[in-house]
């Protein structure tokens, strides 16, 4: 997340209590020594400080100070704790943050009662959002230890207002799943009476409501279905014991619908990499990527395309993820080699030997990843009618190995929601992408194009990327007027699909024919899928390039700032 409130004493000695002394053992004594440097004489009760979120995966830390709870003093106690939450949810959005976690503030020495924090809690999110129609701040978490989840009613919550939403889109009928009986752990019982009486009490406070149905599933083979499905059943039976009649007996009950259990045994998905799911991968919409956040995730590109979408829009990221470029560009970085190679001409007598990352951003341009995700979708195809994943960069004849950037994000569990929506099945991987400031305005809103390309480069008029940032780092300005501060580089997205590897230069317009190995091809009978789709330069050279001949086969994703230290 963006943001992290802990609790800890007045005089920001974050040792002090178990969940602030675990945030520090984390974050390093650059946390500690900040507090002291910013606030030497702490901090007031119903005050907090703001510190960096240091080796934490978030950009900040709140440290709230509070008092002690006790009978004679609850009122003003629980009214500092609002006030508190209040005050962060304004601050996250003055920073431009968009998610926060709370944690049980207060329910440890301060002896604040877990219902008494989760109904502050609540009220403050609520009351927030009401006043903030639109808001940077979009997601809160709530930390909370699991023989307490009975006082946050999440469930209650999400239900009434999947309700609310389904309502005021005029819909008429919504299915939910049996929430809370899976991993969050909520006894079957528990769960269905929660659920059932959220939909009963939202009907009850809206008689006007288009909603005609809900319908609640069940998914057979889940853990104890059966034991599920009963419980959902007598909770029905407890709220509307003879459908049809009650709505006669009982008109404050009037509006509550039948609610059918429904038994689903959902298809099996295909495996991945076998030939159906090849071929479901490019049957399917493109739509837009769930982690973008300037247009609606999970919407049809097309769709979004019709509303008059931006050329681009520059995102600020989370900062795990942030974090996580941050250390794949240095792991990256190879020092012995700054200067080496004719792209590299005029970079020693900047007495450099590393970068230092000044800021990261996202590129979000709905036209752009269109033609990357329908081009995309051709490798998938391709993949398709060969029955299995294309040949990796690894295992391609005399490769010396697979893609630097790939095995460095590969070894890392936490980069697994980062590589959720690539597939190295058809060689798609994250590569490093050099240019002059000057072009970077141009790039993010038309993309890389090859036809702009010199035609003196090794392999002719691509777009050339590479598994090093330090072979990035030499096309982010110009040969004869180096600089070291305000650079640029790319983090793309490139799918390789079919790759032929050179161990020496050779001019390409496009990629080459796999017989012939030429890009004018004269074989006979020579048809687009005996085409490569991309060239690696794997030799005797300083580094290795990856190079596309096609604009579409490159999604410029994360805009990476810089400077020569």
């Amino acid at each position: 997340v963006d943001a992290i409130a802990n609790s800890t004493s007045r005089s920001l000695e974050l040792s002090s209590g178990g969940g602030s002394r675990a945030m520090l053992s984390k974050a390093g004594k650059a946390m500690q020594d900040e507090c002291k440097e910013k606030y030497p004489n702490g901090v007031n009760p119903g005050s907090f400080a703001e510190t960096k979120g240091y080796n934490l995966d978030c950009k900040c830390v709140f440290h709230v100070v509070l008092t002690g709870w006790s009978q004679d003093k609850a009122s003003q106690a629980e009214q500092m704790l609002l006030d508190l939450i209040t005050e962060i949810l304004k601050k996250c959005e003055e920073n431009n943050l968009r998610s926060l976690s709370l944690p049980p503030i207060g329910t440890g020495f301060m002896g604040y009662q877990a219902k008494t924090v989760a109904r502050i809690f609540i009220q403050a999110v609520q009351d927030f959002g009401k006043t903030k129609k639109t808001s940077s701040l979009t997601d809160v978490n709530f930390v909370i230890r699991k023989e307490d989840i009975k006082h946050f009613e999440i469930l209650r919550f999400v239900v009434q207002g999947c309700l609310g939403k389904a309502s005021d889109h005029n819909y008429s009928s919504i299915a939910f799943p049996c929430l809370g009986t899976g991993y969050q752990g909520y006894p079957s019982k528990i769960a269905a009476k929660t659920v059932m009486s959220a939909i009963k009490d939202f009907f009850h406070a809206h008689p006007a409501s288009a909603l005609r149905k809900v319908e609640i599933v069940v998914f057979e083979g889940g853990k104890d279905w059966r034991e599920v499905c009963k419980s959902f059943q007598q909770e029905l039976e407890n709220i509307a014991p003879s459908k049809v009649e009650v709505r006669k007996q009982a008109p404050q009950l009037q509006l509550v619908k039948p609610v059918p259990v429904v038994v689903l045994k959902p298809p099996s998905p295909p495996k991945r990499g076998a030939k159906e799911w090849f071929k479901m991968k490019y049957e399917q919409d493109v739509c837009i990527p769930m982690y973008w956040t300037s247009v609606k995730a999970g919407e049809n590109v097309r769709k979004c395309q019709r509303t008059g979408a931006k050329d681009y829009v520059l995102v600020d990221i989370d900062g795990a993820t942030e974090q996580m470029i941050k250390d794949l560009v240095m792991q990256t970085w190879a020092r012995d080699k700054v200067g080496d190679g004719r792209d590299a001409k005029n970079l020693r007598e900047l007495n450099y030997s590393s970068i230092k990352v000044t800021k990261i951003q996202r590129v979000e341009n709905i036209h752009l990843y269109k033609g990357y995700a329908e081009e995309r979708q051709r490798l998938f195809d391709k993949a398709s009618k060969k029955g299995r994943p294309l040949v990796s960069v690894g295992n391609t004849k005399n490769s010396s190995g697979e893609a630097k950037t790939e095995e460095i994000l590969k070894s890392q569990g936490k980069n697994k929601d980062f590589l959720s929506d690539t597939f190295p099945e058809i060689n798609e991987h994250f590569l490093f992408h050099g240019t002059a400031s000057e072009n970077v305005e141009k790039v993010l809103s038309q993309g890389i194009d090859n036809r702009l390309a010199g035609d003196r480069a090794m392999f002719g008029g691509g777009i050339y990327a590479a598994e090093s940032s330090t072979k990035a780092d030499q096309y982010s300005d110009h040969r004869d007027s180096r600089t070291k501060t305000g650079l640029k580089m790319l983090l793309v997205r490139m799918s390789l699909g079919d790759i032929c590897l050179c161990n020496q230069g050779q001019q390409f317009r496009r990629a080459p024919c796999k017989m012939c190995r030429k890009d004018k091809c004269t074989c006979k009978g020579g048809q687009l899928w005996d085409f490569y789709d991309s060239v690696l330069g794997d030799g005797q050279w300083i580094f290795r390039e990856f190079v596309v001949y096609e604009k579409r086969q490159v999604y410029p994703e994360y805009l990476i700032s810089y400077d020569r230290v």
